[in-house]
Formats: C-alpha cells, sequence, structure tokens
C-alpha cells in the first residue's frame, strides 16, 4: 500500500518536473519508468539488451538491432541506435535515480531522432525497455504521454 502511494506522489511529481518541449518536437520523447527494485537491476537490464542488439543484422525489426553504448556511469547510460536503411539516429539516454536504493528506481529516458522524422522515437525506447523484460517485472510503472511524447499516441511498436 505504502509502494502505490509512493508511485502515485512520484508520478504526479515527476509529471510536473518533465518539460514539455517534445509536444513541439515530434523527433524528441521523455518517459519515465517506476520499477520495484535497486536501479542496478533495470540498469544491467538495459545494458544487456543493447548489447544483444548490437548487431548490424536486422531480422525482425529495424528497432531491433543497430545498438551502442557511448557512455556509462553509475547513474547514466548513453546510447544510439542507427536505422540502417535510412542511416538515421537515435540518441537515447537512461538517467537513474536513487543509483543505489535498496528498493526503489526511477529510470528516466530521453530519445531524440537526428534528422527529425521517418522513425519514432517512443518506439526506441518502448521496444528496449519491452525486449529487456523490464515491463514484465512486478511494480513496473511507466509515465509517457502525448505531451511528454507526440509520437506515442500515432506509432503501433512492433518490437519483442
Amino acid at each position: 500500500m505504502a509502494f502505490r502511494a509512493l508511485l502515485l506522489t512520484s508520478a504526479a511529481f515527476l509529471q510536473i518536473l518533465m518539460p514539455s518541449t517534445s509536444a513541439v518536437d515530434p523527433s524528441t520523447c521523455r518517459a519515465v519508468w517506476l520499477f520495484k527494485m535497486p536501479c542496478t537491476q533495470p540498469r544491467a537490464a538495459v545494458e544487456d539488451q543493447v548489447i544483444a542488439w548490437s548487431t548490424h543484422k536486422c531480422y525482425d525489426s529495424e528497432e531491433e538491432c543497430s545498438y551502442e553504448i557511448i557512455k556509462e556511469t553509475p547513474g547514466y547510460i548513453e546510447i544510439k541506435h542507427t536505422y540502417l536503411s535510412t542511416q538515421k539516429t537515435t540518441a537515447l539516454n537512461f538517467t537513474f535515480k536513487p543509483p543505489a536504493a535498496p528498493s526503489f528506481c526511477s529510470m528516466r529516458g530521453l530519445s531524440t531522432t537526428v534528422p527529425p522524422g521517418g522513425s519514432s522515437p517512443y518506439c526506441v525506447l518502448h521496444n528496449l525497455i519491452n525486449g529487456s523484460g523490464l515491463t514484465q517485472e512486478p511494480g513496473f510503472t511507466e509515465i509517457c504521454n502525448a505531451a511528454m511524447c507526440p509520437s506515442m499516441d500515432v506509432t503501433a511498436c512492433g518490437a519483442s
């Protein structure tokens, strides 16, 4: 019960803090995920999925290959995704707070596609989180809406 209250309070607070700049920029997407686990677990799951999808061979979807970790610290991961057919890139940034909490993690994601158009910044974020298995974890909550991520409502994401 206390965890649910914490989630609702955190969700409301994060909605206020999240900049709404993506509302005018469809090439940008912001999302927040809450987990009932230490941040080391979702961080490792994202890293493992990037490594699994780092190959340049796309079998089912271009959103399931050609990922690369650019920079990482205990509370931050910067990732680059390249669409092989168009050479467009998507920069993904994940921030984990608090990085060392024993039972709670807030993970912020930012996805920006360059040049704009032709791909969904939401799907690149969503498919990576979904592919990592994090969406199936107990206590998983996603905070994302059309104001934070314009491509969310107009795109059907097709990855695993």
